[in-house]
């Protein structure tokens, strides 16, 4: 078992964004309103090239928020790798634009890396809106990826993450290539290798808008 239990590091949501006006003010409020000290808690947007307005939407947050604009889109890894560079948070949560984050799950993540084998830990995603309506096909397959992940946590780590909602110890991250399409494989794949436990939190609840 994780020997987790209430626990409060310094803490960075990160988010790589492209194009995401649409939702990302949804976002940070719902960002802002976790339960998690405020002082403890950082809030990135690194926005890939966008030209939408999505760096004005961002930028209207500030300086809560704070915003790393990049001029040239070159994908959601890279985007990360150079975000990460200015992270000094003990521990950084990677989430997605349109992934809402239930009021406690950032508690539910941390507590668990109270435990030093812990390098890194999954959420559990679940989805809304038209996504959901056409995921019918989709419910056998996640509810199986979720049994089998439980199983993996249980004995040992988990091999991969669910990508919109993941925390990682920022001294474990190590930089994938530029071309990896799998960042909730190749990360928590790093973390591994270091000899730390990929674990699933059941607990940390988020919604993805489809």
């Amino acid at each position: 078992p994780v020997a987790a239990r209430p626990f409060e590091p310094r803490v960075c949501l990160l988010v790589a964004a492209n194009d995401e006006a649409a939702v990302i003010g949804r976002k940070i409020e719902n960002s802002l309103a976790l339960d998690y000290p405020m002082d403890r808690f950082d809030i990135v947007i690194a926005s890939d090239g966008s030209t939408d307005g999505t760096n004005d939407v961002v930028r209207a947050f500030s300086p809560r928020v704070q915003l790393l604009a990049f001029e040239t889109r070159r994908g959601k890894i890279s985007a990360i790798n150079e975000a990460m560079e200015s992270v000094t948070a003990d521990i950084v949560i990677l989430s997605d634009a349109n992934t809402f984050l239930r009021r406690d799950a950032v508690r539910k993540l941390v507590q668990n890396f109270a435990d030093p084998e812990v390098g890194a830990v999954s959420g559990d995603v679940v989805l809304t809106g038209d996504r959901a309506a056409l995921a019918g096909s989709e419910d056998l397959y996640y509810e199986y990826e979720r049994y089998l992940q439980r199983l993996e946590s249980e004995i040992g780590s988990l091999v991969g993450v669910d990508g919109a909602l993941y925390a990682l110890r920022r001294q474990l991250f190590i930089p994938p290539p530029g071309d990896t399409i799998l960042d909730d494989m190749a990360i928590p794949m790093a973390v591994l290798r270091s000899g730390h436990r990929v674990v699933f939190e059941v607990d940390a609840l988020a919604d993805e808008a489809g």
